[in-house]
């Protein structure tokens, strides 16, 4: 396993970032910020990253993005990864605002996103203009044609395996989203959603607080 970027990472001639045996072999975007010992599985990840903010992307300490995980963002995306957080085999997109905790799990296939192309609502001349602008982008970006609305992960949420996070939903401290769920409303802390649309299925008692900490410390 590669060691942690602020060991292995290579500096170019300009000043990129790139990383030690990384197949895709591009550089770390500069505005993406690096705490200590933050794993990249590559810069497959930032294939799709066009956000201009300063920073675009920042990521605490100890946590990790595996497996390919991508993450597309617009350029007035602003993306913020927690402490000790795991982000395996997902897709981020981001036009807007998206955090995600500390300790968090991410599990592959899941989707959580804070922009939806609801065609529905759009006129053919919305739905004309939207791919003209993308035919004529060389990056080839595409273009929702409605409003991003944040997302916010709590710190300790799991996210099961081809879940998916829609827009403007706000996941509390210390829930589980199961398996292929889709959520689309608020989950409150410390509870199990499943199905679609996600539904509660059972609530949680708190195992994260100090006093939980501190008993599960004196207990060992």
């Amino acid at each position: 396993m590669r060691e942690n970027l602020s060991n292995t990472g290579q500096v170019g001639n300009d000043g990129r970032r790139f990383l030690v045996n990384d197949w895709y072999g591009r550089s770390i975007p500069a505005n993406v910020t690096l705490a200590d010992s933050v794993y990249l599985d590559g810069t497959y990840t930032f294939g799709e990253f066009f956000s201009e903010g300063m920073p675009g992307l920042s990521i605490g300490t100890a946590s990790g993005i595996y497996d390919n995980a991508r993450i597309i963002a617009g350029r007035q995306a602003r993306i913020e990864i927690g402490d000790y957080t795991v982000i395996n085999g997902s897709l981020l997109y981001c036009n807007e605002h998206l955090v995600i905790g500390s300790h968090c799990m991410i599990s592959w296939n899941t989707v959580i996103t804070d922009t939806w192309p609801d065609f529905r609502f759009m006129q053919p001349e919305q739905r004309r203009l939207c791919l003209e602008a993308l035919s004529g982008d060389p990056d080839r970006r595409f273009v929702p044609g409605t409003a991003p609305k944040p997302v916010v992960l709590e710190d300790n949420c799991w996210v099961g395996f081809g879940a998916v996070v829609m827009p403007g939903v706000r996941l509390g401290r210390g829930c589980i989203v199961a398996s292929k769920a889709v959520v689309t409303e608020d989950v409150p802390p410390y509870t199990i959603v499943a199905g679609n649309p996600s539904r509660i299925v059972r609530h949680l008692n708190p195992d994260d607080t100090d006093d939980a900490r501190k008993f599960a410390f004196e207990y060992q």
